[in-house]
């Protein structure tokens, strides 16, 4: 800050709070609700809580294995990955996939965490190829590719700390 000429400080720039930003902040729940295929009356009719609620009842009740597999193909990510950042064998996911059966609760908050990120990253960047790109791109602040991290709640935090990072500016 400056002084002005009787020696008091400049007054900061008033903060303006970015509204739009707001907003796909609130949609980034509704676009994971999407991406794991929540769709019911109650969804269409409830408030952007009423979404986290349902992914709420999806992961408790267990998320069909083919949405977890169609996220994975919206982002580019291999079956074997998936599987493990589901946190099953390969050969358990896809036996689920062939029976049209659902993961357990476990696996599908493991699954939700995934489609949070992502959901996260294409808000950010505003573009779903670019979101795609970055999520499968080797990171210099995360010394590891941003989807590889996804297998823990502490590397999920980081490649969400990098994701708050890049949307404020700082150099990520």
């Amino acid at each position: 800050m400056t002084a002005t000429a009787d020696n008091r400080p400049e007054q900061a720039p008033a903060f303006r709070f970015d509204t739009k930003k707001a907003r796909q902040r609130v949609t980034v729940y509704g676009l994971v609700a999407r991406m794991m295929g929540i769709t019911s009356e109650a969804h269409r009719t409830a408030s952007e809580d009423g979404a986290y609620t349902l992914i709420i009842e999806t992961v408790r009740s267990g998320l069909p294995a083919r949405r977890l597999e169609s996220l994975g193909k919206a982002y580019g990510i291999p079956r074997v990955t998936l599987a493990h950042l589901a946190g099953v064998s390969e050969t358990t996911y896809k036996r689920r996939l062939r029976a049209d059966d659902r993961l357990d609760p476990e696996a599908s908050d493991r699954a939700y965490r995934v489609a949070r990120i992502a959901a996260l990253a294409e808000t950010i960047f505003e573009d779903h190829d670019k979101a795609t790109r970055w999520m499968n791109t080797y990171n210099r602040v995360l010394e590891e590719v941003p989807i590889n991290l996804l297998d823990t709640d502490a590397g999920t935090e980081m490649v969400e700390t990098v994701l708050h990072r890049i949307d404020h500016g700082v150099f990520s």
